[in-house]
């Protein structure tokens, strides 16, 4: 194991810690108050403990380690906690808006409280509460993280430019707005990889230069980040990769949309905006972007910004271990389908 690959798992073990402490506390104050119940703080819980690959707690720390070599891992624990829960409060609200019922391998938070509470109606507006309560639990935790007012001041500032960004994101996405990679810019990007990078950087007081090359390259990489998640939704095997590959059932407006929209590609362009596709239009829609070279030019495109990231790390002030870990992950989160 790498010593790079041996932080990353470190991270990972530092979250999971941090995440199970932060919720045993807030059930403990929860009954100090007589609340009375915890459903909320339930699925609040449990879907930030079920599943996921921990990469946002990761490209924070990463990013601290490049700004402070002395900094300490878990250092950096109510920051995991901060962008873990805040992603649960997303995922919450995104699954209400998209009505998928499976999230992580167990039943979405609207789901799970229409069964809890026996109604649909209520199920569905207990989910909205759990997805603000879940915002303002991340907000507490990272207001926890430092007791220096400027450095809370500057983790403010980035976790609320990631709320204002992810919000009008998945405004365009509900209108339907033709510029997909503004979408993705602000749905994704902000929350996945630009967001924590600030996070850590401001934590540990990165300089500008270095904070401007991060920057670059989370924003490079959020971009393959979310083109190939879009790919996945093509060619994705459930089993294999954890995609189901039916994003073209669904007619997501995806990166390969755009890219036919750009190249007049009318026949896949009509057949995606179809309200309905049947079967047979959906493997035609499938042969097209594979015989129109559509999936081989998403992937070069993804190449394209992995080493577009990569440069923007060129005389970054980091040392060779930082530098490593930042091609490391990036490699990670652009290469998603292998």
């Amino acid at each position: 194991m790498t010593n790079e690959e041996r932080f990353i798992r470190s991270v990972r073990l530092s979250c999971e810690t941090a995440l199970s402490n932060f919720f045993t506390k807030r059930r403990t104050r929860l009954l100090s108050h007589a609340i009375g119940h915890s459903i909320l703080l339930d699925e609040v819980e449990k879907l930030s403990l079920r599943g996921g690959k921990r990469l946002r707690p990761i490209l924070i720390a990463a990013a601290a380690r490049a700004a402070d070599p002395s900094f300490d891992i878990d250092e950096g624990m109510q920051l995991y906690c901060a962008i873990e829960i805040l992603q649960t409060a997303l995922l919450i609200h995104d699954d209400i808006m998209d009505e998928d019922e499976i999230r992580r391998g167990g039943p979405s938070t609207f789901a799970s409280l229409r069964v809890r509470l026996g109604d649909v109606k209520r199920g569905d507006s207990a989910a909205i509460l759990a997805g603000d309560y879940a915002t303002g639990l991340a907000l507490e935790a990272l207001l926890g993280a430092t007791n220096e007012s400027a450095i809370s001041a500057r983790l403010l500032e980035a976790f609320t430019a990631i709320l204002e960004e992810v919000y009008h994101g998945q405004l365009l996405d509900i209108r339907g707005d033709a510029d997909i990679p503004a979408m993705h810019r602000l749905k994704t990007t902000s929350y996945t990889t630009l967001g924590p990078i600030r996070l850590g950087a401001q934590f540990r007081g990165a300089s500008s230069t270095l904070l401007t090359a991060l920057e670059r390259w989370a924003i490079a990489i959020g971009e393959a980040f979310q083109i190939a998640d879009d790919l996945l939704g093509v060619i994705g095997n459930a089993e294999t990769m954890g995609k189901p590959g039916d994003d073209l059932r669904d007619g997501k407006k995806s990166a390969l949309y755009h890219a036919a929209l750009l190249e007049g590609e009318d026949e896949i362009v009509r057949l995606y905006e179809r309200a309905e596709r049947s079967e047979a239009e959906i493997e035609r829609l499938r042969t097209l972007l594979h015989e129109r070279g559509l999936i081989d030019r998403t992937r070069e495109r993804i190449r394209s910004l992995e080493s577009d990231a990569l440069h923007a790390l060129d005389g970054a002030p980091m040392n060779a271990e930082s530098h490593r870990l930042f091609q490391l992950l990036g490699a990670k989160l652009a290469r998603r389908e292998r």
